[in-house]
């Protein structure tokens, strides 16, 4: 059994239009429903890849392979044992553009879509392109976002028990204190940017690190993860930890005032941290200095290659170092003294758990940019 269920979802974009009685290109708000449709599969084809069993008797997920991919129920909440959203309820929510189940459940996602942080109260009055009197349109992100809704789409099933399953990347061992391991559940997002969360596999990795947190005291493993397949289960931590020092907070705090200090040594290292996280989060630079860009992943962007990670993370360290240099003991302006901890944290945890696994001639990074692909 394999069909596909359609639906259609409704998102929003901006573009640069030329109104028919103007000359000047004015940026505003549209609609447009988008036809899309999620594969249909017989639940007897879906087998357990995975089980993440929670600390202290809090119950058990089970994670479901299909093809290549790792899956699992979408429930009513984040507990093991909610009850799943009924397929045809939650299709019907994403149509209508709105949650799966209240302001505690889980979210649905295509109610974010697209660059910018979409608010309820952001999509009222927003119409159709159509319906503009315009004259022509200079540029439009509908392409942008329609892709990130099919790719979107892409990630889900509907089984013949009527649930609704999305992709996973499976479960991860961190630490939530200093004194024990345990499983993360980690449904449907990857633990990017937490120093502590390491792949099913770096059980022992998971623990030494926890060691170097707390060298004294009794530290113990909780929960377990049992694996019957592990190819559905990629190992991304190098990339988790990039991104967790490839952020908005950098930007935000580091490279745009970079770019601005008129020092070349400066601007030229806030340029290469910018193009690194234009390929992290396919924007363009322009669109990375917007207030409202979401810092997101955009659903369905390919990994990084390991090669090119190698070359972000010595960028964003030569980076700060030289912020810090300059801002001498003063801190750098704008720069909280908890994202400079997390970033050592990250450094120190990239250094000595990550960067030895990689190769160790990583070659020229790849400095093209051509966006997500479809």
């Amino acid at each position: 059994m394999t069909d596909h269920v359609p639906f259609s979802v409704r998102v929003h974009y901006r573009a640069g239009v030329i109104p028919r009685n103007g000359r000047i290109v004015r940026e505003l708000p549209f609609r447009a429903e988008i036809p899309l449709a999620i594969r249909s599969v017989a639940s007897a084809d879906l087998e357990v890849a995975a089980v993440a069993v929670l600390a202290k008797n809090k119950g058990r997920y089970e994670y479901l392979r299909y093809g290549s991919r790792l899956y699992v129920p979408v429930r009513t909440n984040w507990t093991p044992d909610a009850p799943p959203i009924e397929a045809t309820t939650a299709i019907a929510k994403i149509e209508a553009g709105r949650e799966f189940d209240g302001p505690n459940g889980v979210a649905n996602p295509f109610l974010q879509l697209g660059p910018r942080w979409m608010m309820a109260a952001d999509r009222e009055g927003w119409v159709e392109i159509e319906r503009m009197a315009i004259r022509s349109v200079a540029w439009t992100e509908l392409d942008m976002v329609g892709s990130e809704a099919a790719r979107l789409a892409a990630e889900f099933l509907v089984d013949d028990q009527g649930r609704l399953l999305r992709a996973s990347p499976g479960p991860h061992w961190t630490s939530f204190n200093v004194w024990s391991v345990e499983p993360d559940e980690c449904l449907y997002e990857a633990p990017r940017g937490v120093p502590a969360a390491f792949h099913w596999s770096r059980g022992d990795e998971a623990f030494a690190y926890l060691r170097t947190l707390r060298s004294r005291g009794r530290q113990e493993v909780l929960g377990a993860i049992e694996v019957a397949d592990p190819s559905v289960l990629p190992d991304q931590d190098a990339a988790n930890v990039a991104y967790g020092l490839l952020n908005g907070d950098i930007h935000r705090s580091l490279v745009a005032p970079a770019l601005k200090s008129g020092s070349s040594e400066l601007a030229d290292l806030g340029a290469r941290v910018g193009h690194a996280l234009s390929i992290l989060y396919g924007a363009d630079p322009e669109m990375l200095a917007d207030t409202r860009f979401r810092w997101a992943v955009p659903h369905g962007l390919d990994a990084p290659r390991d090669s090119d990670l190698v070359g972000f993370v010595e960028d964003v360290r030569l980076l700060v170092e030289a912020m810090r240099g300059r801002a001498a003991n003063h801190g750098v302006e704008g720069w909280s003294e908890a994202s400079s901890a997390l970033h050592d944290h990250l450094i120190r945890r990239w250094d000595e758990y990550e960067a030895p696994r990689l190769a160790t001639d990583p070659g020229p990074p790849d400095l093209s940019f051509e966006g997500p692909t479809p």
